[in-house]
């Protein structure tokens, strides 16, 4: 690597030069490669103002838009992530879309090992990027039933929208992933709110997901809703009744007059 930084370049190379060099880094962290991360950083790029620069751990330089903690949160890359922490990085770095690492997990494969150590270091499970969506819209978007728990078990939001008005629900519906349904359902005190169940419902009708388990789930489930709405409907007229029953028979009471005294 140093050797092609000894000539003299102008300051259009130097730039291409570094934003190699932080391609490279983001390649690295992701793919969990601690010791190229290490002769990366120690890589000097000369430039025409007679300075040196080398790569920042916190820089939204890579041409993807993220810093590198974004790039090792993807992986999944647990010993990348600690590296960059030790040296500064930033646990919720927001990018131009104002993704932070924790959003970036939620891209990824089985991030959750990964996702519960940026937690640890503070990581915020309930950031907004800029269209409003928290790691968990990006976890169920993306079908990641042990990320979800993860986030959850940090007391993540289950019912904050987006800018679509969607909740992590909606996007569990629309990839049709039947455990990230169930898992956000239940998170989500749904059983009490029927007009979000029939919404999600209908996302699930109108996916092209293959998988229709979360669709088959969400049925059941409405259909629940339905028949406990009808047996308190239910009870709530018997109790309506017995209790104007009840004022009719004390009413009358009132009114009733007494009998008449037996004659002598």
């Amino acid at each position: 690597m140093g050797q092609k930084n000894n000539r003299k370049m102008n300051f259009v190379q130097s730039q291409r030069l570094l934003l190699d060099f932080y391609a490279e880094f983001g390649i690295a962290a992701r793919a969990n490669q601690v010791d190229k991360m290490k002769q990366i950083m120690a890589e000097k790029v000369p430039f025409p103002d007679g300075k040196e620069r080398s790569v920042k751990v916190n820089e939204i330089a890579a041409p993807d838009g993220y810093a590198a903690l974004h790039h090792a949160a993807r992986g999944n890359a647990t010993a990348a992530a600690e590296f960059l922490i030790e040296n500064g990085a930033q646990v919720n770095i927001r990018n131009h879309a104002r993704r932070t690492p924790l959003h970036a997990a939620g891209l990824g494969h089985d991030a959750a090992a990964v996702a519960r150590f940026l937690i640890e270091k503070g990581g915020d499970v309930n950031a907004q990027d800029a269209l409003g969506r928290t790691p968990l819209h990006f976890a169920a978007k993306g079908g990641h039933a042990a990320l979800l728990k993860v986030l959850l078990d940090a007391r993540a939001d289950a019912r904050i929208r987006d800018g679509s008005e969607f909740e992590p629900l909606h996007h569990a519906a629309l990839s049709g992933n039947a455990a990230c349904t169930k898992i956000l359902f239940e998170a989500g005190g749904y059983e009490r709110d029927e007009m979000m169940v029939e919404r999600a419902r209908a996302i699930g009708l109108a996916t092209t997901a293959s998988d229709k388990g979360a669709l088959k789930y969400l049925e059941e489930q409405e259909k629940a809703i339905d028949l406990r709405r009808k047996g308190r409907d239910e009870a709530l007229y018997q109790a309506e009744m017995k209790r104007r029953l009840s004022i009719i028979d004390a009413i009358a009471r009132k009114h009733r007059k007494p009998p008449d005294a037996p004659k002598p």
